[in-house]
């Protein structure tokens, strides 16, 4: 029996690699200097730690950001005709489970098995965390993927854009609303998008990841080669413009005296700046 040639593996695209790990680290370093430094050196006006807490802010945006990417990258390479037996798909579902799974269970106090058992909860195990937020996230660009599939890669990606600008403008609605919502639910049910222990709330969060998944339709729809001139320039355009962009759409809500948030899209434009940076990065070291 001839032997069938063992089809080359698909190369890995180095720069997501690259940006997912700027994010982790920003992510580590944040917590161990905010965890570690004495108080008296938290000096608010000095400018190296304006400057460190000004890069830590970064951290979020840019991890859910990738999160998008990557998992729209790959999710819009499925082929197979049926939405439920794409490996993709499988494979989505069952770590969106996981995250929420861990995300709640990481948050028991196993000192008080024996309440929980009694259904005596501690307020803090229904906190929305990051790893539920990423969770949902999954579940709303499979839903998506699933629903706008047929439209081709570009329905997906202006699909993916309108969610991302729908989740800040309920961001704004949720800023301008007094009191937890939905109004009269359970904390728990609160907290995903205004509740006591909302800690990363599907808005704003889940706005950078849906951001995130344009970009990885996009890198899907030139085959995994994007010009960083072209990241950059659209990082520097929404960076420049986050301002007015925030402002913009925060007055369509209609009212004179709402709250509008200021440096969400500034933030978008410097995670496309350092997604740019890094693929720039990675054609200087890997020209080939």
């Amino acid at each position: 029996m001839p032997l069938l040639p063992v089809p080359a593996p698909q190369s890995r695209l180095q720069f997501i690699d690259a940006a997912r790990s700027i994010a982790i680290l920003l992510m580590l370093e944040g917590h161990f200097v905010s965890l570690t430094l004495a108080p008296q050196w938290h000096l608010v006006d000095h400018p190296v730690y304006q400057l460190w807490s000004y890069v830590r802010g970064m951290t979020a945006p840019l991890f859910f950001t990738m999160a998008g990417l990557v998992f729209a990258y790959l999710l819009s390479g499925a082929k197979e005709p049926c939405f439920f037996s794409m490996r993709r798909v499988q494979r989505g579902f069952i770590r969106a489970g996981e995250l929420l799974v861990w995300g709640y269970l990481l948050q028991l106090n196993f000192k008080h098995l024996g309440d929980v058992i009694a259904g005596r909860f501690d307020p803090w195990s229904g906190a929305f965390h990051v790893l539920q937020c990423i969770g949902v996230g999954l579940l709303g660009l499979l839903a998506l993927f699933g629903l706008l599939r047929r439209w081709g890669l570009y329905g997906l990606m202006v699909g993916y854009g309108l969610m991302g600008l729908g989740i800040f403008m309920l961001w704004v609605f949720l800023l301008n609303h007094h009191g937890y919502f939905p109004v009269g639910a359970p904390p728990w049910m609160q907290n995903p998008l205004k509740g006591p222990l909302a800690n990363f709330p599907i808005a704003p969060w889940l706005s950078y990841t849906f951001y995130g998944a344009v970009v990885g339709v996009i890198l899907r729809i030139r085959q995994g080669v994007i010009p960083a001139w072209m990241v950059l320039t659209c990082g520097l355009i929404i960076r420049g413009c986050g301002r007015w962009i925030d402002y913009g759409l925060s007055k369509i809500i209609g009212s004179s005296d709402a709250v509008i948030p200021t440096g969400f899209h500034l933030r978008v434009g410097e995670c496309l700046i350092v997604i740019g940076v890094v693929i720039w990065l990675e054609k200087r070291l890997h020209p080939l």
